[in-house]
């Protein structure tokens, strides 16, 4: 379900936000800036903006977010457990009308062949 109008852009802001999240506790930890964890981190990023795949972004964003919660610091752990759930609503919610995701996979009508097959008679 893609939701569109006022719930569609609030989607649209979390996507964002949990985008912006992971991008701070990314930059907050610079020995972990290989150029393998810079890839998956910038195709994450511009994935969960633009809406595609997001619930699997969301996921990973979430682990990545979880990850950080039991290896950082305990200064920190209030922030990674909000951005946690943060991405764990988004993963539920889904991306919104305004994303790749609802152009790619919108909405279709499947109708079984039982259903057809009564109408007909």
């Amino acid at each position: 379900m893609f939701l569109r109008r006022i719930s569609g852009i609030a989607l649209a802001l979390m996507r964002l936000a949990v985008t912006l999240t992971l991008l701070a506790q990314w930059h907050r930890h610079p020995s972990a800036n290989h150029f393998a964890a810079l890839g998956f981190m910038g195709a994450l990023t511009v994935c969960l903006c633009a809406g595609l795949l997001t619930r699997l972004g969301a996921t990973l964003a979430a682990v990545a977010s979880l990850l950080g919660l039991f290896m950082g610091s305990p200064a920190e752990a209030v922030t990674l457990a909000a951005a946690t759930l943060q991405a764990v609503a988004l993963a539920l919610l889904g991306p919104g009308a305004y994303s790749v995701d609802a152009r790619l996979f919108g909405h279709r009508l499947v109708f079984r062949s039982a259903d057809h097959e009564r109408r007909d008679t």
